[in-house]
């Protein structure tokens, strides 16, 4: 883990690991999150662009329920948010998926949302930390420029 960095749990079942800082690895229980549970997880996602500077998310939802179409809405305004509110300072988010319907669910977010952001599927943490870190990357150099 990086120096100064911590790792959280806050519900007891959703793990924050910020040990890539600025890349906060994210993994969902097995279990479906109960309204509160979601509500709590996006404020907490929430504070992490109020701390200033870059920030992007793995989320690693390998065995987590998908969500149903009102959480799938909440999640593409959620991002939009973010993009808006945060602009070139939001990495972007890299989602851990290992199901056929898990695609579907995060096409139908890419569908719902409405302003371009990196967010794309990835089949492990490690990838979803390599694809955030390069895009990272290559935004630093076209704000430098």
């Amino acid at each position: 883990m990086a120096s100064g960095a911590f790792q959280t749990t806050i519900p007891a079942t959703i793990r924050y690991d910020e040990g890539e800082w600025p890349i906060v690895v994210i993994t969902l229980p097995s279990h479906a999150l109960s309204d509160a549970e979601f509500s709590d997880n996006l404020e907490q996602m929430r504070r992490y662009g109020d701390r200033g500077g870059r920030f992007g998310f793995v989320i690693d939802t390998r065995g987590a329920p998908d969500p149903n179409a009102e959480r799938r809405r909440s999640i593409a305004e959620f991002w939009d948010a973010c993009m808006q509110r945060h602009g070139e300072f939001f990495i972007g988010a890299a989602i851990v998926m290992s199901s056929s319907t898990g695609r579907a669910v995060f096409k139908a977010i890419l569908w719902l949302r409405s302003r371009p952001l990196l967010l794309v599927p990835v089949a492990t943490p490690e990838e979803g930390l390599e694809k955030l870190r390069a895009a990272a990357s290559l935004s630093r150099q076209r704000v430098s420029r």
